[in-house]
């Protein structure tokens, strides 16, 4: 309930004592659907925080915030700058306005994947938007602007005798009693689904007697309205797994946290919701995983068992063999697939064969099968240990998942299962296995593209702006981007291992020496319209390697 109108009433008003007469001094966005407002006042500021994906959605204060040095991109650049002169909320839907010195910005916080954020001049003719999914003009401004009188709403001065007639419309041969929670929905869909839930559990242990249960379920809608409209405390709630924020306690959550500030108590419920999300998403890979993993490792067991039991059958083999290479005409071609003669104890037995070759070549063939049996079976012996412990190994992680492990402890075993190094999941840049990774002396690790495509990647968005960059001078080869994580400038010797390798990973592979160019990856740009791979270089420095790996690599795929 975040995005509830009811919400954005207090975030608005929260906002507007804190925002109006501040300055917009920066805007922009570093996570995909999240836009960053900063507005400051003298020393004073404070971040405008704006959600857009469909299930976290929100909009809030923040107090802390540091934009990040990479990965941030300006956003409605002609809006810094400007004085915040006031913010409003539209009363027929979830649109809130900033109205600055010369623009309005137009926060569309619907949801299902419409919402949106939008620049506007004065007079509400679109100049940029945030997203971009759908194309805004003029008259798609005007429309939304425009509410749609024929729709009921609860508002301040509405009375419980203006509920109860439009709540009549919906009653007619309905049994309310059973049916409250369609009838609030159909009659007054703005409450959402938890107020409509609460109106209901609180409507059910009502004592009704002979009063007009429709009168009595309108004033009842009433005075949660006004509850919902005068809060002064919100709340974190808890139903299982689910966070819910709401302006009042609900029947049957718990409360994870409250607080008179709502900008607080949204940031809290985004936080426990995305880490729950992000349980659920490590539980449902893991266990996806981990169950294919185990059916695997038990249909490999279960057939390893079943070849070691059929190795009594190839014990034939050897008797077959030894009676066919006794016979006293073994060089002559048998005429059936069978053989039939007596074994040791005069029985008769019926021994397979091949008319296409001798009795001596088929009892050879015979050795050869009862030979590689006996190997095979050496094998088998030696793998089913390893799958029976791999087996019980994934029925302990199973075990795991199933008591409700916290995010450490998941973290902890997606880690043993997908064998990530890395103390985090989320950030590794360094640790992807996209390029081809080289451990330099004192700290330097070097990055070596693999295509074109990939040394875009490598150049364009992972390399930072003080990396060292290489590449083989008038030839084609691979990006290669030289990383340190301290303040320490790489050596000679450094700079030329890096170099060796850029030439190492470039057509020049086979020369004797190679001129390597490097520079600072600031002055690298790729030109508009350039095929994947291609750059343009400044400030160039070159130097003279023989290619090669340092000593004790050996060559990446």
């Amino acid at each position: 309930m975040i995005r509830h109108h009811y919400t954005l009433e207090h975030i608005v008003n929260e906002c507007r004592r804190e925002l109006v007469g501040l300055y917009i001094s920066d805007c922009f966005t570093q996570e995909k659907n999240i836009l960053m407002i900063e507005c400051t006042a003298e020393k004073h500021e404070i971040w405008l925080e704006c959600w857009l994906d469909t299930y976290n959605g929100s909009f809030f204060l923040k107090k802390d915030f540091a934009r990040a040095r990479h990965n941030a991109k300006d956003c409605f650049s002609a809006i810094v700058g400007q004085q915040i002169r006031d913010i409003q909320i539209y009363d027929h839907d979830r649109i809130i306005a900033i109205h600055t010195t010369s623009y309005i910005l137009y926060f569309l916080l619907f949801s299902g994947g419409r919402a949106e954020i939008i620049l506007c001049d004065i007079h509400a003719m679109p100049i940029a938007q945030f997203l971009s999914y759908h194309n805004f003009s003029y008259k798609n401004i005007e429309n939304l602007l425009t509410p749609n009188n024929s729709t009921f709403r609860l508002h301040k001065y509405v009375s419980v005798k203006n509920v109860e007639e439009h709540l009549q419309l919906f009653t007619n041969d309905v049994n309310i009693q059973e049916n409250t929670k369609e009838i609030i929905n159909k009659a007054l869909p703005e409450i959402g689904k938890y107020y409509c839930q609460h109106i209901e559990q609180k409507f059910r242990h009502l004592s009704h007697g002979d009063t007009d249960k429709v009168a009595v379920l309108a004033k009842l809608i009433v005075e949660i309205y006004y509850s919902l409209k005068s809060s002064e405390e919100y709340f974190c709630l808890k139903l299982d797994s689910t966070y819910i924020f709401s302006l009042i306690p609900l029947d049957g959550f718990s409360i994870v946290f409250k607080s008179s500030s709502i900008s607080e108590v949204i940031r809290r419920t985004v936080s426990l919701r995305r880490k729950a999300q992000r349980e659920y998403e490590i539980i449902h890979t893991l266990r996806n995983t981990l169950e294919k993993k185990a059916q695997r490792a038990q249909r490999t067991l279960t057939l390893l068992e079943k070849e070691d039991a059929a190795l009594q059958k190839t014990e034939n083999y050897k008797l077959w063999a030894d009676i066919l290479f006794s016979q006293e005409n073994g060089r002559i071609k048998p005429d059936e697939k069978e053989f039939i003669t007596s074994n040791w104890d005069g029985d008769i037995i019926h021994i397979p064969v091949s008319t296409e070759k001798t009795l001596i070549e088929n009892a050879e063939l015979y050795y050869v099968k009862l030979r590689n049996a006996h190997q095979s079976a050496k094998i088998r012996q030696q793998r089913i240990p390893i799958y029976e412990k791999e087996l019980a190994t994934l029925k302990g992680w199973i075990a795991t998942l199933n008591n409700n492990p916290d995010l450490a402890t998941l973290e902890e075993l997606y880690q043993k299962v997908f064998k990530t190094s890395t103390k985090k999941m989320n950030s590794i840049q360094e640790q992807s296995p996209k390029f081809r990774v080289f451990p330099l002396d004192n700290g330097f690790t070097l990055y070596v593209g693999k295509n074109a495509a990939n040394n875009d990647e490598l150049t364009m968005r992972f390399a930072k702006p003080n990396d060292l960059w290489f590449h083989a001078r008038g030839v084609s080869g691979s990006h290669a981007v030289l990383r340190h994580n301290g303040k320490e400038k790489p050596t000679k010797n450094i700079i030329e291992k890096a170099a060796a390798i850029a030439a190492y990973y470039s057509s020049a592979r086979n020369a004797s020496y190679t001129p390597v160019a490097y520079t600072e990856k600031k002055y690298i740009r790729k030109p508009k319209g350039a095929h994947p791979g291609a750059v343009v270089m400044e400030r160039e420095k070159v130097v003279m390697v023989s290619p090669g790996l340092p000593e004790g690599h050996t060559e990446k795929e």
